[in-house]
Order: C-alpha cells, then sequence, then structure tokens
C-alpha cells in the first residue's frame, strides 16, 4: 500500500481552459505528506481521470481536497479515498465516490455537508485544505497590492491609490501548456511580495489567507463553495460592497491549521476509533448557518431560460458534458418547464446515458432547432468556436455569460 495525490494531466488540458486554483488544492496535500514526514519522492501521483481506471500493483491511500462535479464513473477499487475537503453539488454522486464506504466523509462546503448528512453519511464540515499551508515567513518586501481576478462589480469600489500602484493577476489560463511549477510559483509570489490581496476568486483567498496576507475577499453573489469561510474572513456581496474594509488584518489561523492537519494524519492512518477531531472542526462552523447561496453554474442558463423560453411551448435541448452542473440543470428544466425535452448530450470522453438519452458528438449541433447548454467550463473555448463554425446562436455558458468573449492569451 503506497500514499498517492492527486495530479493534473497538462498535456491534455492544454487546449482547455486552466485554473490555478486545482493545482493549489493538489499541492495542499502535498504539505499534508510533508507534516507527516512522507517521502514525496515515493507517493504515486495519479490524474482525475485515473481515480476511476487505476489498477496498479499498489493499493494507494489518497486523501483528496478537491471539487469533483464531474464525477460519473466509480472510483477504483485499488483506491482508498480519505475525503478532507469534499466538494459536490448533487447527492447522484454518493455511490460512484464510495463515499458510504469511507465515511466520515470531511466536506468542503456546507451544502455537501447538508446533503451527505441527509442521505444518512457521517460527515463534518472541515473546509479547505489549503487552509493548512505555512504562513509566510516575516519580512520588508511584502510590499505589493495584487487584485486577482475580481468581479467588474467590486472595480469602482476599490480605492483609485490602490488601483495606481495594484498588479493585475489572473488564475486562469487558456490554450497552452501550464505546468505545475508554473502555478505554484504565482501562489509564492503572493506569499513572498503581496501586504494585501484583493479577488474574488475562493482559491486565491484562502491559500493567501493561509500564508497570512491580509485578504479581501468579494463577490458578485455569495456562492455555496465559499460560505464556511464567513467563519474566518468577512464575505463581501454586491450589496456590502460600499461596508469593505479596505485595510483588513492578517487572521491567525494557526492553531485551526494544526487541528486540521492532525486531523488528516488520524484519517489518514485509519487509527480514530472516535471522532473528537471531526467534531472540533465541524462545530467551529456550525453554528454559522447560510440559507441564501446560488450555484453560479446556474445562473446564466436561468436568466437565459427566463429570457426566451415560453413555459406553454414544445422545446428541445441539448446539454454539452455530462457533469452534476448538468443534472442541476436538467433538474431545474425539468421541473419548471413540463414541454421542455432533452433530445441530445455532447461528451467527447465518454459515451454514457444521461437520463435516457446517450451521449454523442459534435454531429448533435446539426439540430438547429435545439437550445444548447454548456455545463462544462473548460469546454467554453471549444464550444464559442464550434458555436460560431455552424452559425448556433441558441445557446447559455453555464458558467459564464452568453456574450463572454475569451481574452487572449499572450
Amino acid at each position: 500500500m503506497k500514499f498517492a495525490n492527486l495530479k493534473i494531466d497538462y498535456e491534455r488540458e492544454s487546449h482547455r481552459m486552466r485554473n490555478y486554483g486545482d493545482d493549489i488544492q493538489i499541492y495542499a496535500i502535498q504539505n499534508l505528506y510533508k507534516y507527516m514526514k512522507v517521502n514525496y519522492d515515493e507517493v504515486v501521483r495519479i490524474t482525475i481521470q485515473e481515480l476511476f481506471s487505476y489498477d496498479g500493483d499498489e493499493y494507494l491511500v489518497l486523501p483528496i481536497t478537491y471539487p469533483l462535479y464531474g464525477t460519473y464513473k466509480k472510483i477504483s477499487p485499488k483506491i482508498i479515498p480519505i475525503y478532507l475537503g469534499l466538494s459536490i453539488l448533487s447527492d447522484t454522486v454518493i455511490n460512484s465516490l464510495r463515499l458510504r464506504e469511507f465515511e466520515p466523509i470531511g466536506c468542503r462546503d456546507q451544502h455537501s455537508f447538508e446533503i451527505l448528512r441527509e442521505a444518512g453519511i457521517k460527515a463534518y464540515l472541515n473546509g479547505c485544505m489549503t487552509l493548512t499551508l505555512p504562513k509566510a515567513k516575516a519580512g520588508n518586501n511584502r510590499k505589493k497590492i495584487f487584485i486577482v481576478d475580481v468581479c467588474d462589480e467590486l472595480l469602482p469600489y476599490i480605492p483609485a491609490e490602490y488601483k495606481k500602484i495594484a498588479e493585475y493577476k489572473t488564475h486562469l489560463i487558456y490554450h497552452r501548456y501550464v505546468s505545475e511549477n508554473e502555478a505554484l510559483a504565482l501562489y509564492e509570489q503572493y506569499k513572498e511580495e503581496a501586504r494585501l490581496i484583493i479577488t474574488s476568486r475562493l482559491h486565491c483567498a484562502v491559500p493567501c489567507l493561509a500564508f497570512g496576507i491580509p485578504v479581501i475577499y468579494a463577490c458578485k453573489t455569495v456562492s455555496f463553495r465559499s460560505v464556511w469561510l464567513q467563519k474566518l474572513l468577512p464575505l463581501y456581496d454586491i450589496h456590502s460592497f460600499k461596508d469593505i474594509d479596505w485595510n483588513p488584518q492578517p487572521v491567525n489561523i494557526e492553531n485551526q491549521k494544526e487541528i486540521l492537519l492532525k486531523n488528516a494524519v488520524d484519517m489518514i492512518s485509519q487509527k480514530i476509533k472516535e471522532y473528537s477531531s471531526q467534531i472540533r472542526i465541524s462545530e467551529f462552523y456550525e453554528d454559522y448557518v447560510f440559507s441564501n447561496y446560488e450555484f453560479e453554474c446556474m445562473r446564466y442558463p436561468i436568466e437565459y431560460i427566463k429570457k426566451n423560453w415560453d413555459q406553454q411551448k414544445d422545446i428541445k435541448y441539448v446539454i454539452w458534458g455530462i457533469t452534476q452542473t448538468a443534472e442541476l440543470l436538467y433538474q431545474y428544466i425539468s421541473k419548471n418547464y413540463k414541454n421542455a425535452h432533452l433530445t441530445g448530450i455532447i461528451d467527447l470522453y465518454r459515451k454514457e446515458k444521461f437520463h435516457g438519452v446517450v451521449s454523442s458528438d459534435l454531429t448533435l449541433l446539426e439540430q438547429t432547432n435545439a437550445y444548447f447548454f454548456v455545463a462544462v467550463e473548460s469546454a467554453n473555448v471549444m464550444a464559442l468556436s464550434t458555436f460560431k463554425k455552424y452559425n448556433i446562436t441558441k445557446y447559455a455558458l453555464c458558467w459564464q455569460k452568453q456574450d463572454y468573449k475569451l481574452p487572449v492569451d499572450k
């Protein structure tokens, strides 16, 4: 039996959109192994795809702090997953992720926690393991302000003197190879140089909070993914941008880091008989209950549907990508538009049934009378160019506005 960690298939992902936040979540497990004094050279690295296909000689113990929104296949029986910070959208993946088999499940967010508790699965609210990354050393070089992927609505509120000197960064990369080292180098720059981070991106805010950097986390709306962070950091939305404290102080979370790390060690070693650590961590967050969160992947398709669909008319639609986003979209349409019919599923990587419809390739784009929904964020680039080629105008991107234009990557 060997220790394992996830990795990004960088060659496979080079033609799609990449998010540095994926790398830092995987790096959090590498940091956990360092805490455990495990020789990382001996740790087996597997891709997300290999979660389901791995059949090596050794059984793998795999700690996971990662969202598994696109998962439908069953995890390999030779992998022993230790869920430390799981995030899911619906209960449809309970069996494929083998959650009953490997409970208790550490959940990254309140929504996942509530889904599993309701399903009778032992679960606790853990937050994200990127919160355990080491604090930066004190120094005089941390003088920069970084503005990272903020929503457009926040820009007018940022003090002019900040915008004048700030360095602007993005965590989204398009159409090129991105190595693990390149991604982690950006976080190292934050750690070494930042005196303030202003961001709308969760996996910029949390690691920088762990580094001991003052963070302003402000998004247009409060996402289900970040509700747990309210215990440690103000969550500003569009209604509270006017109240932002533009001179925040670092948050001391070193004690909480130690609790999270020790609990992770206990989980991995499988020596826990009583779950005192899980209870202690979960109770830290459970006394704050937030019900007014949204699924950002549903905002744009719902806006589009309400604007363009008539509930009384027959409607045909096609979904691009078999994911949990697709499941949420299907459930919403089935509930609210009884005359709407799913007539096709586009999935270029697998042939499966989704609510009775077998997935197909891009030939479905010939259904010119159908509406198209892109449920996979990383497919936006391909989808937009393909829709243009086929002269398709009736579509919505689940994770971006319909009129979204991809930036030119330099």
